[in-house]
């Protein structure tokens, strides 16, 4: 065994050392080719004590006497690669991922860009309604159509059916039907036809409020369903001057201070104020929004759905009571006599 200065040692390990050493420890335990060549020796001094063999080399920290982790070990065939070669390259590992094909969203389209020669859609509303849907604004298909929510991968009449606010899925054709047939009606609260939502801005979304606001304080639907957040968003940014906090939002009901239709100017000469239209805030029906999981859009729509069914049957029964005989009622009135005539038959 050899003793040797801490220069002498540098002058005979390679100056690949340390790079080698640090593969050795980092790469499987790859041994640095140089460990073939040196056959035994000692270097004293005060950083410690190195001892190399040709089978491993082990470090000695004088102050913690500890020896180091980075301990390799190689072969005899390792052996003969590494005389083979003596420079070693560090393995490496191709970790490149192929970047995921991010999905472009759209932009903005003017009122006069390429859906200007796209019609509107008429509203389907009445003064008898005890829902007014409310969407965002026409799709591209329903204005070719000229049918509501017309696209095949639309949720709104599967939704409407699920629900219970209708008892059979309806054809987008029949949407002006729905008043008549179940008490709904349908609205946009931006006119216009774009591809999605995304083409419409937000200032012309809260522009659309005060002309939503105008069609309930005429027809007075019991409930304003509000189909999408960001409708609900742009509504209370009008009303409310501010838009809605994270920690404000959620679907379903809201509160009565928020109902919709009531104005200032009603008087009660003609009976009871109005209290306003009932705010109910739904899922989009569109496919686009991938947010939503199965059924998860089934579960907020089910609330307004049983309000519905539970309404029907209360007015079913007024309608009957408003029909039964009191103690008031003429006996034409009783035997369904008209004023003069024969009693007629039901």
């Amino acid at each position: 065994m050899a003793t040797a200065t801490r220069g002498a040692l540098k002058r005979a390990l390679p100056k690949d050392f340390e790079d080698n050493t640090l593969r050795s420890s980092t790469t499987g335990g790859q041994p640095a080719p140089f460990m073939a060549h040196i056959s035994q020796f000692q270097f004293q001094g005060e950083a410690g004590e190195v001892t190399t063999t040709q089978s491993r080399i082990s470090f000695k920290s004088a102050k913690a006497g500890q020896p180091s982790a980075s301990t390799a070990t190689e072969s005899p065939k390792k052996k003969r690669k590494a005389n083979a070669s003596k420079t070693t390259q560090p393995a490496t590992t191709d970790l490149t991922v192929s970047p995921k094909k991010k999905r472009v969203s759209s932009k903005y389209e003017p009122e006069d860009g390429k859906y200007a020669h796209l019609k509107s859609l008429p509203d389907a509303i009445d003064s008898s309604l005890l829902v007014l849907l409310v969407g965002h604004n026409p799709g591209v298909k329903t204005a070719e159509t000229g049918e509501a929510y017309s696209h095949p991968s639309n949720w709104f009449w599967k939704l409407l059916e699920n629900s219970g606010l209708t008892d059979r899925k309806c054809l987008p054709s029949e949407y002006t039907n729905l008043p008549s047939l179940y008490c709904l009606g349908t609205t946009n609260i931006v006119e216009r036809p774009t591809k999605d939502t995304g083409e419409l801005s937000k200032a012309e979304m809260v522009a659309g409020t005060p002309i939503l606001e105008a069609k309930i304080r005429r027809h007075r639907p019991e409930v304003v369903c509000m189909v999408g957040k960001s409708i609900w968003e742009s509504v209370f940014k009008y009303k409310q001057g501010r838009w809605q906090k994270k920690d404000e939002f959620h679907y379903g009901w809201q509160d009565e201070k928020y109902n919709m239709g009531v104005s200032e100017e009603d008087s009660e000469e003609n009976g009871p104020k109005w209290a306003g239209a009932k705010v109910f805030v739904a899922t989009t029906t569109s496919a686009r929004c991938a947010f939503f999981k199965p059924g998860d859009r089934e579960v907020i729509w089910k609330p307004l759905g049983d309000w519905v069914k539970q309404r029907r049957i209360e007015k079913t029964l007024e309608s009957a009571e408003r029909r039964t005989p009191t103690a008031f009622s003429t006996e034409s009135e009783v035997l369904n006599v008209p004023p003069g005539g024969s009693p007629v038959d039901n």
